[in-house]
């Protein structure tokens, strides 16, 4: 739903037909005792609908979007366009402890950024182990039991396995 506004504690003087306002926190005149509630100017008189909890309005005039808590209106976060430190992300499924970034999907596609998005043309993975001691691997699995792996065992040799 969009509303045009959820600052006014006075009906517009001219609404538009079909136009929706959230009326403000100590409203008079034709909206007085309707706080919190949605009005919509129709068929020539004023509409009220109370939201349920849940409820998400685009406001048009703060371009803000906002979420009926069940006592108020809030503001409603944005997708981010940048995620940092985050301490676990599950795409298509739960992370655990021993998994804090999992993913559950049929295909993935990773691929370069090219010069003119700002990028250099190449693609590269690393992984970086802490110490010699410490195993760094691709472990290819079948239910759940290796059948193939590729990478730095303890001694720092390249290993493959197949099982």
């Amino acid at each position: 739903m969009a509303v045009l506004d959820r600052d006014l504690t006075v009906s517009p003087a001219a609404p538009d037909e079909g136009g929706c306002w959230i009326v403000a926190v100590e409203a008079s005149g034709d909206w007085a005792g309707h706080e919190s509630v949605i009005a919509a100017w129709q068929d020539g008189a004023w509409a009220f609908i109370a939201p349920g909890i849940g409820w998400l309005v685009w406001v048009m005039d703060g371009a803000a979007l906002c979420v009926w808590t069940g006592t108020g209106w809030a503001e409603a976060a944005l997708p981010p366009d940048t995620l940092q430190n985050m301490d676990r992300l599950g795409v298509g499924t739960e992370v655990d402890d021993t998994n804090p970034f999992a993913a559950k999907l049929n295909k993935a596609l990773w691929t370069t950024r090219v010069v003119a998005e700002g990028g250099d043309g190449d693609l590269r993975y690393t992984f970086n182990k802490e110490a010699p001691a410490n195993v760094l691997s691709l472990l290819m699995q079948s239910a759940w039991s290796g059948r193939a792996e590729i990478g730095l065992n303890r001694r720092n040799l390249r290993r493959f396995h197949a099982w």
